[in-house]
């Protein structure tokens, strides 16, 4: 289950657009929400730790809000590295 992934922190919004790479392209999904509702991210492992996945928590109103996990599994070495400290400076603001 590859997925494309776009990640930016531009314009002071939070932006993750990504989709599933197969035979049958999947729905496009995007996470867009001001940078100040970011509260912090976590990359878990599944399927015997060989898969893993990103998870985005956001601020809300009525506490915090878990998005779905979004496979990390399409993202060559470089890329992921770049995405995983552009969210851990996020994390620190």
């Amino acid at each position: 289950n590859y997925q494309f992934i776009y990640i930016s922190d531009e314009d002071e919004k939070f932006t993750i657009r990504y989709y599933n790479i197969s035979f049958i392209p999947g729905k496009k999904k995007a996470i867009v929400f001001d940078l100040g509702e970011f509260d912090h991210f976590e990359v878990t492992k599944s399927v015997f730790n060989l898969r893993e996945n990103l998870v985005i928590y956001r601020k809300m109103q009525k506490g915090i809000v878990k998005y779905p996990p979004i496979s990390l599994m399409g993202f060559k070495p470089a890329k992921r590295k770049k995405a995983i400290q552009m969210l851990t400076s996020l994390n620190k603001k």
